[in-house]
């Protein structure tokens, strides 16, 4: 048995102050499974005081996963 496979899901990215794009929408196939299911996790770095560089320069991890049957 295979695992399913992503597609669309975007490359790593880096930007300049509230550029962040969207949320992809990526699909998934399996060989087993027509319609296997894809979840999605987002996790920042950022910081919640101005006055600190966090605030300004963070991380968004953007995490896509397909499960099959």
């Amino acid at each position: 048995a295979s695992a399913p496979t992503l597609s669309g899901v975007p490359a790593d990215v880096t930007v300049t102050c509230d550029n962040i794009p969207a949320v992809a929408t990526p699909s998934a196939s399996d060989v087993c499974d027509s319609t296997p299911a894809i979840t999605f996790a987002e996790t920042s770095t950022k910081g919640t005081d101005p006055d600190q560089a966090s605030f300004y320069n963070y991380e968004i991890t953007r995490t896509w996963t397909a499960t099959d049957a």
